[in-house]
């Protein structure tokens, strides 16, 4: 009689799905050499436990928003809206909630301090193989401040693309008294994928 490890057998229907395999029962059988109807039998109670939704009759994973809008008045904390409102989506490992933690305060952090910004809103997108937050504000565009610190304080006038290229050094920062300007740097590094969007241009490592 052959042992199969469900949990390896669920997790790779589960990022199938999430690839949108359409074979993904087919494949299953030749990767763990399983019947069809012990696939079915997965993807079922995946299906009742609330991984997996039915969505114009195939199978996606199961997707959850929540939002949180925030009024920048001066008192406003990077580390209390962590702890208050991030903090209970974030519930892995000791090592891997540290770094979302540092991730989302320098973001956070930047969001509040530099962008005169009135409004902060964060949501988290979240399934059972990925979690996803995005901090947006109507502040002046991270690229556009990068752009006139330079002309204010250098006297260079550079595009917003050259503004770009400065984050990807990992030590500039318009506020030397408070950042070392390693914050987006180190960030950009520990996650598995982060994009800055202003203006019409991106901020990522992964093209």
């Amino acid at each position: 009689m052959k042992v199969v490890n469900q949990e390896k057998v669920k997790s790779y229907i589960l990022r199938l799905i999430k690839d949108g395999r359409k074979g993904y029962v087919k494949a299953t059988v030749e990767a763990f050499d399983i019947s069809k109807s012990s696939v079915y039998n997965y993807v079922k109670q995946m299906e009742t436990d609330g991984l997996i939704e039915k969505k114009d009759g195939a199978y996606v994973l199961k997707t959850r928003f929540f939002h949180y809008l925030f009024k920048n008045d001066g008192t406003l904390g990077e580390d209390s809206v962590y702890r208050q409102f991030i903090a209970q989506h974030i519930q892995f490992k000791k090592n891997v909630n540290s770094i979302w933690n540092y991730a989302f305060t320098e973001m956070m952090n930047n969001a509040i301090e530099h962008s005169e910004a009135k409004n902060i809103s964060v949501g988290v997108f979240q399934n059972c193989l990925e979690t996803c937050v995005l901090i947006k504000d109507d502040g002046i565009g991270i690229f556009k401040n990068i752009q006139r610190f330079m002309k204010e304080n250098k006297n260079e006038i550079i595009s917003l693309g050259q503004c770009v290229s400065l984050l990807f050094a990992g030590k500039f920062t318009t506020a030397k008294q408070y950042h070392t300007g390693e914050g987006i740097f180190f960030t950009s590094h520990i996650m598995d994928e982060f994009v800055i969007y202003s203006d019409d241009n991106f901020f990522t490592r992964n093209n």
